[in-house]
């Protein structure tokens, strides 16, 4: 029989019993209508159908409410456990069914979220954006995250570990600078590592440590003449203010860098690690369509890419 079919046929019956059980907890059809939120003529009409196929009355009509009868009593103590079974299940279906619908996306704090929200509205049906749950954080938590299937998919830089998840890279993001908007190494179009020779990298650092990717600092601390690393035990939005105020620079790919602040501003980095590899790590068990329709549409933004 198909699954929806299926469906609609539990919740039929699971209707009918909540108007038999309504009835019973409350002693009338009207309060148990009430508490169903639906009408009592619509309650007793179906209590009755029930009625006319069991072939017996499984209520008593008094003046002021219902009782049941005997016969009633013992079909409602045998139902109760299949009633209980049937709600269960119903119940985790629509749960299943509610949770395919939402997707759960990690992504590494200097990546942004620009690039995930385009590929959000392209995943989605009829011109709606994809409904997700979007989580920042460095690519060791995301990796955790997919395995125990808290996240579906993460989009991390490509130096990140990927054991035990299927990983795909997808594009080069190249890195930009964020600058004071008064600072000195604004005159150029863009800077090298070298030119941050001495300049404070400020790393935001959450309860779970830095939320830059460990492979991100290893890469940066090997750079000679390179900046230096200072964690600070503030959100991203709290760095960029203390950029604001001269107290040192930050690092992020081109979704973030597109974002216009007062008081920064952003020039691109040049040269030897001035670019790094984006890629998806998810679960090859993972079978939410939402999740598959999301990774072909961040294909084509990679070959999108390559090509422009």
């Amino acid at each position: 029989m198909n699954s929806k079919l299926i469906g609609r046929l539990d919740h039929s019956i699971l209707r009918f019993l909540h108007y038999v059980f309504a009835a019973s907890e409350h002693g009338s059809f009207h309060r148990g209508a009430l508490a169903l939120g639906v009408e009592t003529s619509a309650l007793s009409r179906r209590i009755h159908d029930i009625e006319v196929t069991l072939g017996f009355n499984i209520f008593e009509r008094l003046h002021n409410g219902v009782r049941l009868t005997s016969q009633g009593s013992n079909w409602l103590n045998g139902v109760r456990p299949h009633y209980e079974a049937l709600r269960d299940k119903t119940a985790l279906a629509s749960s299943a069914a509610k949770d395919n619908s939402i997707l759960h996306i990690g992504v590494s704090a200097p990546l942004g979220n620009g690039d995930i929200v385009e590929l959000l509205y392209r995943a989605g049906e009829n011109g709606s954006m994809a409904s997700s749950v979007l989580v920042d954080g460095p690519c060791s938590l995301h990796r955790l995250g997919v395995l125990r299937r808290q996240l579906d998919v993460a989009f991390v830089w490509d130096c990140c570990p990927d054991k035990g998840c299927r990983s795909e890279i997808l594009w080069r993001d190249r890195l930009f600078v964020c600058l004071p908007a008064n600072h000195r190494l604004l005159t150029r179009a863009d800077l090298c590592w070298s030119d941050l020779e001495g300049e404070r990298l400020l790393v935001p650092q959450g309860k779970s440590g830095p939320l830059f990717d460990p492979c991100l600092l290893d890469r940066i601390g090997e750079i000679e003449p390179g900046p230096e690393i200072e964690h600070c035990d503030a959100a991203q939005v709290t760095v960029l203010t203390k950029i604001m105020l001269a107290a040192g620079f930050s690092i992020a790919g081109h979704a973030l860098a597109r974002s216009v602040l007062p008081g920064i501003a952003w020039r691109p980095l040049a040269g030897e690690n001035s670019a790094i590899a984006v890629k998806a790590i998810w679960l090859d068990s993972n079978a939410k369509p939402l999740l598959h329709r999301l990774l072909v549409r961040a294909r084509n933004m990679g070959e999108n890419r390559r090509e422009s």
